[in-house]
């Protein structure tokens, strides 16, 4: 048997938002999601805990069996792996954004004002470079990842130094009120001090001509224990996706990374030395945060159209008999508001040795929450696609 795990970013909508359950993903004309959807058991999962911010990292790491306490953390340190950025099992890595101050004269009274979305290679060498010729020393060292930005490792450091909050949450406030807090609150935040006072001696530009202002610490993380998924599943595995930090989780859980886009030819290639291939598609989770919900039913018929129905078509005319396909949306994402939704999302899985003669027209929130089928956080999705003989508990 052959098991392929589509997962599929910001896919689903919140029902309780639309209307009569008309959701993009329903919109969509989807003829290989139907197809599969008519003989496939259909159901909701929940990939967020209660007490986490639902997150497609957290979901995707969720559906292969992986819940980490971090997913800020998790994100941070499969970036640094996935970047070959050097570092030991108990050292400590820092996301550095840089961030813009407003120009009050003390330090503590100053603004945040924006902090950068992303920023281009030659920025966060010269960054790192000034960074580790004012500041590093045998403890703390900064590196320039290509594509990532720039990172901060901590030898031996405290895997839990206290309260470092996201650039993304600060925006608006003072620096002293949104500094680090806890135990470690002296070293980190002189840290952030110190990379304000080298970049205002030179000075560093985004690609739209802002100035940073100082490098933020957040997200930090350290290598988890993770079992390899051969071990746990007793199966081999591959993951296809376009983002380094997929290549990196796939790396810390022994997972063979192939970095490219959805696409039937690389798929079929993974499959032949492979038992299990996860295949991660990001494109529908911007259409949520940026888009109308028409311009995000048109990304998900793209999907259909360009990777689904002729995945379809050449497993029916390959040599495998035996397969396994299942659909799985890792986050709900919001064409209304934006943002993404902890609500349980639809999955299917389709088998090519059982039909499911369930009566289901097509793949979509409205019949997956129809059929009665549930998988509570505390339980492996990925252990229901393997194992048939395992279902979903009642809603």
């Amino acid at each position: 048997m052959k098991y392929i795990v589509i997962v599929c970013d910001g896919l689903s909508e919140r029902l309780i938002e639309v209307t009569d359950g008309y959701t993009p993903l329903s919109a969509a004309v989807t003829p290989g999601l139907d197809l599969l959807a008519q003989r496939a058991e259909m159901g909701l999962v929940k990939l967020s805990d209660s007490m986490s911010y639902p997150e497609a990292m957290r979901g995707n790491m969720t559906v292969l069996g992986y819940r980490p306490k971090s997913t800020w953390g998790a994100v941070t340190i499969f970036e640094a792996v996935s970047s070959g950025i050097p570092f030991e099992k108990d050292d400590v890595v820092f996301r550095c954004t840089p961030v813009q101050f407003s120009d009050e004269e003390q330090f503590g009274e100053r603004v945040v004002l924006s902090a950068w979305s992303d920023i281009d290679d030659e920025a966060a060498k010269k960054l790192a470079e000034i960074m580790n010729e004012n500041i590093s020393n045998d403890i703390f060292h900064f590196y320039c990842a290509e594509n990532n930005g720039v990172f901060l490792v901590w030898k031996k450091g405290e895997p839990e130094p206290g309260i470092l909050y996201p650039p993304s949450a600060i925006c608006g406030e003072k620096v002293s009120d949104c500094l680090p807090k806890g135990d470690f609150t002296p070293v980190l935040s002189s840290i952030i001090r110190r990379s304000a006072e080298v970049i205002s001696s030179e000075p560093v530009y985004a690609q739209d001509g802002s100035a940073a202002s100082a490098l933020w610490l957040w997200g930090e993380g350290v290598i988890p224990d993770i079992v390899p998924f051969s071990e746990k599943y007793g199966l081999t595995a591959s993951m296809i996706s376009p983002y380094p930090v997929m290549e990196g989780m796939g790396m810390l859980m022994g997972i063979k990374a192939v970095p490219a886009s959805a696409d039937v030819d690389t798929v079929l290639s993974c499959l032949d030395n492979s038992d299990l291939l996860y295949v991660h598609i990001p494109d529908p989770i911007y259409c949520g945060r940026n888009c109308t919900p028409e311009e995000k039913a048109e990304c998900i018929e793209a999907v259909d159209r360009e990777f689904i129905r002729p995945l379809i078509d050449s497993l029916e005319g390959s040599d495998y008999d035996e397969y396994t396909i299942a659909v799985v949306s890792s986050v709900s994402t919001s064409c209304v508001t934006g943002e993404n939704t902890a609500e349980p999302v639809p999955y299917m899985i389709y088998r090519s040795t059982a039909h499911v003669n369930n009566g289901i027209s097509c793949f979509s929130e409205q019949n997956a929450f129809e059929s009665g089928k549930y998988v509570p956080y505390e339980c492996d999705i990925i252990d229901i696609i393997i194992n048939a003989e395992k279902r979903s508990a009642p809603v």
